[in-house]
């Protein structure tokens, strides 16, 4: 049982150690400024060379075997067409940016629950206890603007899999129907939709 003791109050001096403080709000940044890197699906090198860096310091800064100065991720930010804020509070204040923030999507979707909204991405901070500690978790979703359905990354993926599942159907019924490539009639489009909800 000692060596629990020992872990625990070696964690609780850690956690209380400034610096020790700062190298988890660190890493934290690079997390999020690694998440935004490969969300932008521009490649490392040619960020790299957008910034006039080499790929090594780039990598460096992502990962954390450098010290992560305010210019070095404004630099990538800015790179990247995102912007950055900075929230200053105390440890036991809600921050300004809880809540729902906004994620813009290339290609508009609709919504499978009405089939006619069109869905917005959201992110939500949820606080989550783990340890001792509270963490901050993402929580993905979309809002539909028409019936106000929310949806959940997993319900989204698994409405978008039925949906191509439907089309590749119609589309395979379509083509041993019609040799040639007329248009899909209304007919044959219901006769698919009573076959999957059998």
């Amino acid at each position: 049982m000692q060596p629990i003791t020992s872990i625990k109050a070696l964690w609780q001096e850690a956690t209380t150690d400034p610096e020790f403080g700062f190298a988890l709000k660190a890493q934290d940044v690079r997390v999020d400024l690694a998440a935004a890197v490969a969300r932008s699906a521009i490649p490392k090198n040619q960020l790299a060379a957008q910034l006039g860096w080499t790929s090594d310091r780039l990598e460096k800064a992502l990962t954390g075997s450098s010290d992560l100065s305010l210019q070095t991720i404004f630099a990538i930010t800015r790179a990247l067409g995102l912007d950055i804020k900075v929230v200053i509070t105390t440890p036991d204040a809600t921050s300004a940016t809880d809540g729902k923030t906004k994620e813009k999507t290339d290609a508009p979707e609709i919504c499978p629950a009405c089939g006619l909204g069109q869905l917005t991405r959201y992110i939500e901070r949820e606080e989550v206890e783990s340890h001792g500690r509270t963490w901050r978790v993402p929580l993905h979703f979309s809002e539909c603007d028409a019936c106000g359905a929310e949806l959940t990354n997993a319900e989204q993926s698994r409405a978008n899999v039925e949906a191509m599942k439907k089309i590749e159907l119609k589309a395979k019924l379509h083509a041993s129907n019609n040799r040639d490539l007329t248009p899909i009639n209304p007919q044959l489009t219901g006769h698919v939709d009573e076959q999957l909800a059998a």
